[in-house]
């Protein structure tokens, strides 16, 4: 069973956080301080999968907790917590790669599927065997699958933070949209490798305005409308579908309706991606 350190300075908030997790089989060790929870780290690296850290703390805050956490444990993941943060809490999450970002107040619900999403992220059947075939090819080692999934995760938390408006999330996503559809071409072509540099730039420059919100400009004006893209947005703010599921959004949008009626899982994602709207 997966093992979860809980870092929060309200001893309330710290046993509510702590019973939910215990109830639902999770081993949890507890920190009431930014110390407590790097000690921790620090004398069992590999003992804990993720952390559970709350922002405002006295002294250290959650975030430079968690960075120094990482440090130790590179493959400790995180999901950050929030009430009140400053306004560079967002951004500083997708320093840390956080998976995800809950604001206060959430509900038991709310936080086991973050946590069984941070811990199980399993993409779907039909992308697992797209990135096997991409890594038979060699593309895994030029380093492009691993920006394209750190964009994607600081794009889903951008939105999962309030840190972007809709409106700035549809122009981030109609740049990281384009790149997508290259990418997509390429895999077509059978040029992937070739266009790796360019892709990289594409996924560089997504990345760029996920940290630099104030400077994404359209990048075209016939693009997604504000009907279309709202749901898509509402399902990512709410949480409805996952960082993982997201990665496969263009490549719904590029399949024929024949394709998708005969495909249950593409259908059904399909639909949960593009068609569900949940408020």
């Amino acid at each position: 069973m997966h093992s979860i350190l809980v870092l929060d300075d309200d001893p309330q908030m710290l046993t509510s956080l702590s019973d939910v997790l215990q109830s639902s089989g999770y081993t949890v060790a507890c920190a009431s301080s930014s110390k407590e929870a790097v000690e921790k780290i620090g004398a069992s690296p590999d003992k804990y999968d993720l952390v559970v850290a709350d922002v405002r703390m006295d002294g250290m805050d959650g975030l430079d907790a968690v960075k120094r956490m990482v440090e130790l444990n590179p493959r400790l993941k995180s999901i950050i917590v929030t009430g009140y943060a400053s306004d560079d809490a967002p951004g500083r999450a997708m320093d840390v790669e956080s998976s995800d970002y809950l604001r206060k107040p959430f509900t038991a619900d709310q936080l086991l599927q973050s946590v069984s999403r941070a811990l199980q992220p399993e993409a779907p059947g039909f992308m697992q065997k797209a990135r096997a075939a991409a890594q038979k090819v060699g593309v895994a080692l030029t380093g492009l699958d691993s920006l394209r999934d750190r964009v994607f995760q600081w794009y889903y938390l951008g939105i999962r933070s309030g840190h972007f408006t809709a409106g700035t999330a549809r122009t981030i996503w109609e740049w990281l949209e384009a790149t997508e559809w290259e990418r997509l071409n390429a895999e077509k072509e059978l040029t992937l490798l070739a266009r790796v540099p360019e892709l990289k730039e594409g996924y560089e420059k997504v990345g760029f305005l996920c940290k630099n919100p104030a400077q994404a400009q359209r990048a075209k004006e016939d693009g997604m409308s504000r009907v279309e893209f709202q749901p898509f947005f509402k399902n990512i703010q709410n949480a409805v579908i996952s960082c993982e599921q997201l990665k496969s959004a263009v490549y719904l949008r590029s399949l024929p309706p024949s394709e998708l009626h005969e495909n249950a899982e593409l259908h059904g994602l399909n639909q949960k991606i593009w068609n569900e709207l949940t408020l």
